[in-house]
């Protein structure tokens, strides 16, 4: 006999006992648990049912019907369709098992020993499955759930709710994480660390929107590269900084003009997105101030940074979804990495419409109104010592930050504080930068001061205005209270 012929022989076989004759017989995925509640006949008028199938699956039975669905039609899954039959004539086993553990497997992190002994299918036909899953998720799946927006109008759509924070143009927020493996090559292993795990990682540089979908994701790469490496193979970054995403249909408005001036509107092309500090000088990826100068920049820093959470809550869900991303992925090779990665990326979104979730926001009923502002500069004291570092009001807007102790001047790798080009600087760059067919200036042949100084600006008027909103998906959340405060916490201060 050959060599697997005598594995199957020897395998031991799990036994099941009859309860009408007492006899004992080979149990099959028809005894199991999973397919009595599952597929044969689930539950779905008990809500007891619904809750449990979503915690232990990660989506609704609704959604799992539906993607379940989308595995069926097609051709990579003919295998396991209800007709086919192995090469002995045996039927093939239910996809919807196989896909209720390839779900399980990347939603809690199970080993296919642990899927085996739930579904009374081996080990070796999951991992074929898996496989063929996450290869399908990366390609099909990915490309139908994770994309850019379809035009213009569909990209402002998107990015309504920076529009009503004060930031109009922006599209997304960036970040990059890391995804752990736990199977890599040694002569890999180097390669792949940083000091953000303690294993072997893949770095994503993924890019979303306030409402968290993910509007794209690079492929993996080594951990050890940082972000302003992964930049330059990002192709939704390079394609917003290097061409017109949507030509000259995405256009939007920011105003202009110094404290005692007329303020005017002029009109921008092109969109741009929030970054932290770690990704290069590209007028399309704005990061809020390392240092700050005025009030206005202050509170722009810290409101874009806020804003920028986005991208990091992302993250949270993500990991906290699908755990194979938190633990670590038990698969060879770096392109099994990448395919886990994309699949739940995709499914990601996918939840996120089936949860109804990617709707517009609802406007904040919380503006900004003068209750909420304090006196000369809308700021506490202590934050204006702790974070502008001045003696007193009148020398604010001539304040020169010195954080140098070595006398040496900052390094090229330290962030500049953002100032206020002079007229003559900025009309120059707006020669060089305005499209001669539509009148607009393009975001991207500014340079990142240039354009970061018109955001501050404008974001200011718009403040001094109570035209800013803070983003809110049912329009019930306070202002942030690290940016404005109460003026009963300053009188009870004083």
């Amino acid at each position: 006999l050959s060599r697997i012929t005598r594995k199957r022989q020897c395998r031991e076989k799990r036994v099941i006992r009859e309860r009408t004759t007492g006899k004992m017989r080979q149990m099959t995925y028809t005894d199991t648990p999973w397919y009595k509640n599952y597929v044969l006949s689930p539950n779905l008028s008990s809500k007891k049912f619904n809750k449990k199938f979503r915690r232990r699956f990660r989506c609704r039975y609704s959604s799992f019907e539906k993607h379940l669905q989308e595995v069926k039609d097609h051709p990579l899954f003919q295998t396991w369709s209800e007709n086919s039959r192995d090469c002995c004539g045996n039927k093939a086993v239910p996809i919807e098992l196989l896909l209720l553990g390839a779900l399980r497997y990347i939603g809690r992190g199970w080993c296919l020993d642990d899927l085996e002994e739930q579904t009374c299918i081996g080990e070796e036909t999951h991992r074929r499955f898996i496989h063929i899953y996450i290869t399908w998720g990366a390609s099909t799946f990915h490309d139908k759930y994770v994309r850019f927006p379809k035009d213009a109008e569909e990209a402002k759509e998107w990015s309504a709710e920076y529009t009503r924070a004060g930031f109009p143009g922006c599209v997304s927020s960036g970040d990059a994480t890391h995804v752990g493996m736990l199977k890599c090559l040694y002569k890999l292993k180097q390669y792949n660390m940083s000091y953000k795990l303690d294993m072997p990682s893949r770095t994503y540089n993924i890019h979303v929107t306030h409402r968290r979908r993910i509007l794209y994701t690079t492929t993996g790469h080594p951990a050890r590269w940082n972000d302003k490496t992964l930049q330059l193979y990002d192709d939704y970054a390079k394609q917003m900084y290097q061409s017109s995403m949507f030509g000259d249909a995405f256009t939007f408005t920011l105003w202009e003009g110094k404290e005692n001036e007329v303020k005017k509107e002029v009109l921008y092309e092109g969109p741009w997105e929030i970054v932290d500090n770690g990704y290069l000088s590209w007028s399309t990826m704005v990061p809020p101030s390392k240092y700050y100068r005025t009030y206005s920049e202050m509170r722009f820093s810290k409101w874009i940074e806020s804003l920028r959470k986005d991208v990091e809550c992302t993250f949270g869900i993500m990991k906290g979804r699908f755990r194979i991303l938190k633990t670590g992925i038990p698969l060879h090779g770096v392109q099994a990495c990448d395919k886990i990665w994309k699949t739940c990326c995709a499914m990601h979104n996918f939840l996120l419409e089936e949860d109804e979730l990617d709707r517009p926001w609802e406007v904040s009923r919380n503006l900004f109104g003068q209750d909420y502002l304090g006196a000369d500069g809308w700021h506490e004291a202590g934050d204006v010592n702790k974070y502008l570092d001045v003696s007193t009001q009148n020398d604010l807007v001539e304040a020169q930050d010195n954080f140098d102790a070595s006398g040496m001047g900052v390094g090229t790798d330290v962030g500049q504080a953002t100032s206020t080009p002079t007229s003559s600087v900025l009309e120059e760059h707006e020669a060089d930068a305005i499209n001669p067919l539509s009148g607009a200036i393009l975001v991207r042949k500014l340079d990142l001061a240039t354009f970061k100084a018109k955001l501050i600006n404008h974001f200011h008027i718009m403040w001094k205005q109570n035209r800013v909103e803070w983003p809110s998906r049912d329009g019930r959340n306070p202002p942030p209270q690290q940016i404005v405060h109460h003026n009963n916490s300053r009188s009870s201060s004083s």
